[in-house]
C-alpha cells in the first residue's frame, strides 16, 4: 500500500493557504491492487485497480468511512464479480476537490467487451461525520425548483444540437426526454456544486451529446442548503 500526500489540515491542504478553523486530520492510502479476470476472453488477465482509503483518526468515523469505499460502491462490482465477469479494464481514482472537511473523490472504470467503455463517479464525503453527501444536502422545499432550473439548462443545450431531417433520428431526437429526475449526482468544488446528467445515449453516438455537467453556484445554492448540513461550511 502507498500512501498519498494528505496528512493536514484538508482546507489548507486544498488551498495552499493559512486557516482558522478546526483542524480535520486525515491521511489517503491508496489501495494498490491486481485483480485477476477469470475469463480468457480478453489477452490479459490482470485488471489494475487503485482505490482510495480515507484514515482518520476516530474509530467510529473511520468504520463509516471503510463502509462508503467497498470495492461494490466505488465501482458498482465486488472484487469477485468484476473477476468473473472480466468487463473491467482498469480502475484508477484522483483527489478531484477538498476543503472544510469535506473531500471529493473521483473514481473512473474503463472496460471493454463488444467495444472499449467507462464511467466515473464523484464520492463526496464529510471526513468530520464519516458520512456521504446526497440530496439531504438541500432543503426538500428548495429541490423541485432547483430540478426545474437545471432542467431549463438541460433543454437549453439539447435545443443546441443540429436537427436531421424528418425522417432521420438523430442525436436531437434520442435527446429528447433528457432531464433531471434527482440531486444525488453530483461534485463539488470553489465555485459550488456541479450536478452530473447521463443523457443515455448509445455508445456509437455517445460522443456527440452535449457537456452533462451542470453548475449551480454556492452563491445561488445559500438559502436551499439544509440547515446544519455539512454544505454549510462552503457557502461564500
Amino acid at each position: 500500500m502507498t500512501t498519498v500526500l494528505l496528512l493536514c489540515a484538508l482546507y489548507a491542504c486544498a488551498h495552499r493557504v493559512p486557516v482558522a478553523e478546526p483542524v480535520d486530520a486525515f491521511e489517503i492510502v491508496v489501495r494498490n491492487e491486481t485483480w485477476t479476470r477469470a475469463s480468457k476472453f480478453k489477452s490479459d488477465d490482470a485488471i489494475p485497480v487503485l482505490l482510495p482509503r480515507v484514515v482518520v483518526p476516530d474509530p467510529a468515523t473511520q468504520a463509516k468511512l471503510d463502509g462508503l469505499l467497498t470495492d461494490e460502491i466505488l465501482t458498482g462490482s465486488t472484487r469477485t464479480q468484476a473477476e468473473e465477469d472480466g468487463w473491467i479494464d482498469a480502475v484508477t481514482w484522483s483527489l478531484a476537490w477538498s476543503g472544510a472537511g469535506i473531500v471529493d473523490l473521483r473514481v473512473s472504470v474503463e472496460g471493454s467487451g463488444a467495444y472499449p467503455d467507462g464511467f466515473s463517479n464523484d464520492f463526496v464525503l464529510d471526513v468530520r461525520q464519516g458520512t456521504r453527501l446526497g440530496v439531504e444536502q438541500v432543503q426538500e422545499g428548495c429541490q423541485p425548483a432547483l430540478l426545474d432550473r437545471l432542467n431549463r439548462d438541460v433543454a437549453a443545450r439539447v435545443a443546441a444540437v443540429p436537427g436531421t431531417p424528418d425522417d432521420v433520428i438523430g442525436i436531437a431526437d434520442l435527446l429528447s426526454n433528457a432531464r433531471f429526475t434527482g440531486l444525488a449526482d453530483f461534485a463539488v468544488d470553489d465555485r459550488g456544486v456541479v450536478f452530473h446528467l447521463d443523457y443515455g445515449l448509445p455508445h456509437v453516438v455517445a460522443g456527440a451529446a452535449p457537456d452533462g455537467d451542470f453548475l449551480v453556484p454556492w452563491s445561488d445554492l445559500a438559502s436551499c442548503v439544509a440547515p446544519g448540513a455539512a454544505m454549510e461550511r462552503l457557502i461564500r
